[in-house]
């Protein structure tokens, strides 16, 4: 009887003691299933994590063409409660979104701040960094086009002065989506012209998510030489570097800077 109870207890402590890491190797053998329409950049944005960590996680080689039904590796870097809404490599489900929303939904990290392009894929940025390898990755991002795998020009790298603004801006609306519009990107191939500050790196037109463009510019305005162009009818503010601040409208008419807090 004292050998049937030694063993029940030696099989309890086992069950038990199984109990973490069973817990870990649920999220650990999580896998997102490639589905019709899918992209390197928006598995990313889905994911949470860096083009680049996804890519290097899977071995994935340009050109990214990604087979429905592909299981690929998420990255360390990819948060427990979005693991956790992913499959198993048996099939198994995950568990369902919390709150009933969906993961892509959820806000960016303290610190980094999500990136859109306009008909294009989202990555996770640290603004606050200003070397090389950033600003080359930033200038990148804003080059690339929609289309997976298309060779790209030289990126422009972005002048520091514009990469500081966006840092502010993307922690004054902390967690929030700046999306880049898609038709003003840094382009290294259009040396003159109307654009020519965008092909410069020194100018980008943006709006934020969940944001007025009307506050948008107020906070842009509180910025020091830079300037604000505020473009109702096509939907964003453009911001470019320049020596002292100036804002227009969209018909190009200059609008006075007034009880506006410049920024340091």
């Amino acid at each position: 009887m004292q050998r049937v109870v030694a063993a029940i207890l030696v099989t309890a402590a086992l069950a038990l003691g199984a109990t973490p890491a069973a817990g870990q190797s649920t999220l650990s053998d999580r896998v997102y299933i490639v589905r019709q329409g899918d992209t390197v950049s928006r598995i990313a944005e889905r994911l949470h994590v860096t083009v680049a960590d996804l890519v290097a996680r899977n071995y994935l080689q340009r050109p990214y063409n990604l087979r429905i039904g592909r299981r690929l590796r998420p990255p360390e870097s990819t948060p427990r409660e979005v693991l956790r809404t992913l499959p198993h490599r048996d099939g198994t489900p995950g568990e369902a979104p919390r709150g009933g929303a969906s993961a892509a939904q959820a806000p960016a990290p303290p610190g980094q701040t999500r990136l859109r392009r306009e008909g294009g894929g989202a990555e996770l940025f640290d603004l606050s960094k200003t070397d090389a390898r950033a600003a080359r990755r930033l200038a990148t991002f804003l080059r690339a086009d929609a289309e997976e795998g298309q060779r790209q020009p030289p990126p422009i790298p972005l002048h520091p002065r514009l990469a500081y603004a966006l840092a502010r801006i993307g922690g004054h609306y902390a967690g929030r989506t700046i999306r880049i519009s898609a038709n003003n990107r840094p382009r290294g191939d259009e040396p003159t012209g109307p654009t020519a500050n965008h092909t410069r790196g020194t100018a980008v037109d943006i709006r934020v998510e969940g944001v007025s463009l009307q506050a948008l510019h107020e906070f842009c305005l509180t910025l020091d030489r830079v300037g604000c162009g505020h473009h109702r009818r096509a939907n964003y503010v453009h911001v470019d570097v320049r020596r002292e601040r100036a804002t227009w409208d969209d018909t190009g008419a200059i609008l006075p800077l007034t009880n506006h807090r410049r920024g340091p």
